[in-house]
């Protein structure tokens, strides 16, 4: 048999899942994210305190948040998902140790951004520290808020508003490329004409919605779309995921087959 028949195969692979979901405040991300398989919270702002979930101390240090990690990829657990939430309050410890090992105040004091070299760096090593939960078979999920920033595609004329993750601009594009699947949450937002002839707008949470992102630079459609800004997300119409089936629609691509026993030999739960 020939090494490249012998190599090559074909079909999907079942492995653990990294998964990034951002959207703004209060639109339910940390709700969702305990809807995956027994999940364990590394909660870096306090947005678990109203679920009866399971979460490590909030991290003071960047040393708690390695301790965390190696503990989870060493010890013996029955978790199947680590949730990081949020990855821009981590992204801050991140920058308070980066700071503190360099005896600087600021990032910026750095100077030209060559503190945000270093983030970026480090940034690199966390990610990779990840690869063991996954070779565990547990699925990474990182939470992040998000941002609206100015955007100015190099193939077409004039900028737009488009909602961008709330990290900075080294750190965001490592996290895109990371996951398997970048997903962004918002609110339905209806535009309606009141009894005086005006626009009126409204957001409501209940029909808020769940979707993967477009590729970057294309432009949001839609009226309402343009009244408000454009987005690098999708039309609601075509690839929305409405709150009520979020949960079916992630569990759909988020693997839990097998015991909750780790099996070190087999190398599966």
């Amino acid at each position: 048999m020939s090494i490249l028949a012998s190599t090559i195969h074909r079909g999907p692979l079942v492995r653990a899942q990294k998964t990034v979901i951002y959207g703004p405040e209060g639109i339910g991300k940390t709700t969702l994210a305990a809807q995956f398989p027994s999940p364990v919270f590394l909660d870096t702002e306090g947005g678990t305190h109203h679920l009866d979930v399971a979460r490590f101390p909030a991290p003071k240090t960047w040393d708690d948040v390695t301790k965390t990690i190696a503990a989870l990829a060493s010890e013996p657990h029955e978790f199947r998902t680590l949730v990081v939430d949020t990855a821009d309050w981590l992204e801050k410890l991140l920058i308070e140790d980066v700071c503190r090992r360099a005896n600087k105040t600021s990032i910026e004091e750095f100077g030209y951004g060559k503190g945000y070299v270093v983030l970026a760096e480090e940034v690199t090593k966390f990610l990779a520290s990840l690869n063991a939960l996954l070779a565990r078979g547990m699925h990474v999920l990182l939470l992040a808020h998000c941002r609206i920033a100015k955007f100015e595609q190099p193939d077409a004329a004039g900028a737009y508003d488009r909602y961008e993750l709330k990290l900075t601009k080294q750190v965001a594009p490592l996290v895109k490329e990371w996951c398997d699947m970048l997903l962004f949450a918002n609110y339905f937002t209806k535009i309606a004409e009141n009894d005086s002839g005006r626009n009126a707008v409204s957001a409501d949470a209940s029909a808020s919605s769940i979707r993967p992102t477009r590729p970057r630079g294309t432009p949001r459609t839609g009226t309402a779309s343009r009244k408000i800004c454009r987005s690098s997300s999708p039309p609601l119409r075509r690839l929305s995921v409405p709150a009520q089936k979020s949960n079916q629609w992630l569990r759909s691509r988020i693997p839990s087959r097998g015991s909750r026993s780790w099996s070190p030999e087999k190398k599966t739960w």
